[in-house]
């Protein structure tokens, strides 16, 4: 395997790595948003 190869590989890993990391990222944010939005309406029924 080349340099350039190497480089090229490293920098898809990092990338995909970055892309992992926004979308756990929302999707952190999606759950909290509809755990806080289920938390309203208990509180509201009670």
């Amino acid at each position: 395997m080349t340099d350039n190869e190497k480089n090229d590989l490293e920098q898809m890993c990092e990338k995909m790595y970055d892309a992992t990391i926004e979308q756990t990222k929302k999707n952190k944010q999606k759950i909290s948003q509809r755990f806080s939005r289920e938390l309203s309406e208990i509180n509201y029924i009670l």
